[in-house]
């Protein structure tokens, strides 16, 4: 798993950050769980925002919720639909229901388009 000086090689890090960020937090080992924590941000996307957001409330790890979070709320209008979203709102109902509020606001926050009709920013200066 290690390298001869101490580091983790990035293809093994890629392959195993879930299960070592676990691990990390178990045996209380933060600067592991710190590298974990990186890959997993710089990994994330529409199609694991969800679980990497579900394990960060198995340690409470607001950074990483954070960033999960944003990305499950910026492409909710796709992830709403699928089915790792529908098994992690009975997990989690009121997380869910907080993506849906911080969704709905952020929406409702941008003007109707005089360009193309609809809450975009990419038209005009909205």
């Amino acid at each position: 798993m290690y390298s001869a000086d101490g580091s983790i090689p990035c293809q093994s890090l890629r392959k195993h950050a879930r299960s070592l960020y676990l691990a990390a937090d178990k045996y209380e080992i933060p600067h592991l769980r710190d590298i974990c924590r990186k890959e997993l941000i710089s990994s994330l996307n529409p199609s694991n925002a969800v679980s990497i957001l579900e394990l960060a409330q198995i340690p409470l790890d607001i950074v990483l919720h954070h960033c999960a979070f944003a990305v499950v709320r910026s492409n909710f209008n796709t992830i709403a639909y699928s089915d790792k979203f529908k098994s992690f709102a009975i997990n989690y109902p009121d997380l869910a229901v907080e993506i849906m509020k911080s969704y709905l606001t952020s929406s409702k926050s941008r003007k109707i388009c005089s360009y193309c009709g609809s809450r975009c920013r990419s038209c005009c200066n909205y």
